[in-house]
């Protein structure tokens, strides 16, 4: 079966778009996780979700509103080309020792642009590029990642209409990152984070004022 058909099985079998992108992407690169292991994380996944509210995003309103495909092919590249031994992540438990490159960073007063230059290939190193290429890519053809924006383009949030569009959006994401994660394997450094990545927007900005 296709990363396309193993996608759409599972969101017909009830799963949603943040499990079926996530099961059929370790599916389709034959991960070897037992099926309770797989729900539990499936569960995991499941309060990153507008219904769920469980974060706080603006004035008086609470939820997630990523879309959920996109959340789910964000958690399967990191099971499927990541490893538990990069945890803890060296570069911030040696980063924070006395000798540690964020110590110096802030006792030698670097200069923020410093700062976010050697943050950045920090955190190139555990596949941030890929993370940033990802959304890059999912922005690029929908416009948004926000699952409440992708809705609006069907009216109604409860309708044939919208679940329709919802398949197609679970099936490009998990083509989309079945390319990403084979292109990462064949050349990592190739994905850089981009200017365009919220964090280091909030800190350029902070430079400036």
């Amino acid at each position: 079966m296709n990363i396309e058909e193993l996608a759409l099985n599972y969101l017909r079998g009830g799963w949603g778009s943040r499990a079926s992108v996530f099961r059929a992407l370790l599916d389709f690169f034959s991960v070897d996780l037992d099926e309770g292991t797989v729900k539990l994380i499936c569960l995991a996944l499941d309060p990153f979700h507008a219904p769920s509210a469980s974060f706080y995003t603006d004035k008086g309103k609470y939820g997630v509103t990523i879309c959920g495909a996109l959340a789910g092919a964000l958690a399967a590249f990191n099971i499927i080309v990541g490893s538990p031994n990069l945890l803890p992540y060296e570069f911030w438990t040696e980063g924070m020792k006395d000798n540690g490159w964020i110590r110096r960073m802030l006792d030698e007063e670097w200069s923020l642009e410093d700062k976010i230059e050697t943050y950045v290939k920090a955190c190139e190193k555990y596949g941030y590029g890929a993370h940033y290429e990802i959304v890059k890519r999912f922005y690029q053809r929908f416009g948004t990642t926000d699952c409440l924006d992708l809705e609006k383009s069907v009216g109604d949030p409860v309708s044939y209409e919208c679940f329709k569009n919802c398949a197609k959006v679970v099936i490009w994401t998990a083509s989309m990152v079945r390319d990403v994660i084979n292109e990462f394997r064949e050349d990592p450094d190739r994905f850089k984070i981009g200017k365009e990545n919220v964090q280091f927007q909030f800190l350029n900005k902070a430079e400036k004022d």
